[in-house]
């Protein structure tokens, strides 16, 4: 492990009356019940919360699992992470279809049909709905009709989940290019050659430099103003963990086992951290720290500075699950065929809640209420 850099990241976050940027403020007590009046309605929502991909929920997270407040029925395994804006929880399915529900009921209010499995998670902005599909294409579609508003093709597969970023959505595709579009239009702006396939999903930073994992193992910066690199890091496997930005630092995983802190401006390695397993898993930021899975079946907390290992919470399975912090807990899931709910600060478990097979989905929180798929194909809703 390296230590070559000291200070901690700038992390502020604002409680904006209506705003869309993060899920909502409350005074509620830590895990009460939000009632329906005062429930917040976020008009945007993206996998990892936001831009950063900070995987930080600014709204009520339940302290007790233990009520299934819904479970909807896909036909296929559910490994894309639930959106929640706009009174609808979107979700994808490897039967091919995005799902339009109900927060409340879980009850189906449009889907839309694609022609593969579905492993990204969709971004919700400007009324319209930006899934990336496996069937080459990104795929506009109409928030409240679930009807088509325009398909953007790509030449292979897409994994990546698409990422907002002023008048830009981004994403990455298995034909080795990151694309931007501009969201009102959906027309394509920007095609820059990775070289292999873009594995992970983007982060943007304040400057609004892009940031994204590839399959050989590249971590890179881009710059649309110049339509240039700033710089690329090689790590020693693929990179399907999505990229944080938290100040100076992004921070990632690979397949290599290891953990990465990079500078943000020159790509150079701060620190690293060696786990027992595949880091796929995308890392969550809260209060200084790190939060991240690992195929070794831990969930691990290290110092964001430093990099020294704060706490571990050990489960029965493959953590490739990302964590999501609501309320100074971390909610995520596990291939033991739990979802679980830890204090983001010291690892104590607080609830956790069985569903019926392995999660490889993470979690959106809102409102109080925790919203996830599952491979059994189930898309929940617990409290």
């Amino acid at each position: 492990m390296m230590y070559l850099k000291n200070g901690l990241p700038l992390m502020v976050i604002m409680c904006l009356a209506g705003s869309a940027i993060l899920s909502g403020c409350s005074t509620l007590p830590r895990g009460a019940a939000v009632p329906e009046s005062e429930a917040f309605v976020p008009l945007s929502a993206q996998f990892r919360s936001d831009g950063s991909n900070s995987g930080i929920y600014g709204t009520i997270g339940p302290r007790d699992l233990g009520s299934t407040l819904w479970k909807f029925r896909t036909e296929g395994p559910v490994v894309s992470s639930p959106s929640v804006a706009n009174g609808a929880v979107f979700i994808g399915s490897n039967d091919g279809n995005l799902y339009a529900l109900d927060p409340t009921t879980g009850e189906e209010l449009w889907r839309y049909r694609t022609n593969g499995w579905i492993y990204s998670s969709p971004l919700v902005a400007n009324g319209r709905v930006f899934l990336a599909g496996a069937d080459y294409m990104l795929h506009v579609i109409d928030e409240g009709t679930g009807q088509a508003v325009l398909r953007f093709p790509t030449r292979l597969w897409n994994y990546s989940s698409p990422t907002l970023s002023g008048d830009m959505v981004f994403f990455g595709s298995g034909d080795g290019h990151l694309y931007g579009l501009f969201l009102a239009e959906g027309h394509g702006s920007i095609r820059h050659q990775v070289g292999s396939a873009v594995t992970s999903s983007p982060a943007v930073d304040n400057e609004g430099i892009v940031y994204a994992g590839s399959e050989a193992g590249h971590l890179f910066a881009y710059n649309p103003a110049t339509s240039r690199e700033v710089w690329r890091f090689s790590a020693g496997g693929s990179i399907l963990s999505s990229p944080s930005v938290a100040g100076q630092r992004v921070l990632f995983g690979s397949k290599d086992h290891y953990f990465y802190c990079l500078d943000r401006d020159t790509g150079e390695v701060l620190w690293a951290f060696l786990t027992e397993g595949e880091v796929n898993s995308s890392p969550g930021i809260f209060d200084g720290l790190v939060l991240f899975g690992s195929s070794d079946g831990n969930l691990y907390c290290l110092d964001i500075e430093t990099g020294l290992e704060r706490w571990r919470y050990r489960t029965g399975g493959e953590v490739s699950s990302s964590p999501s912090l609501a309320d100074g807990i971390a909610y995520f899931g596990s291939m033991d065929g739990h979802l679980y709910a830890v204090e983001a600060l010291t690892g104590d478990l607080v609830s956790k809640y069985s569903a019926g097979a392995g999660i490889s989905s993470s979690p959106s929180v809102l409102n109080g209420i925790v919203y996830f798929g599952g491979e059994d194909g189930f898309v929940y809703a617990v409290r």
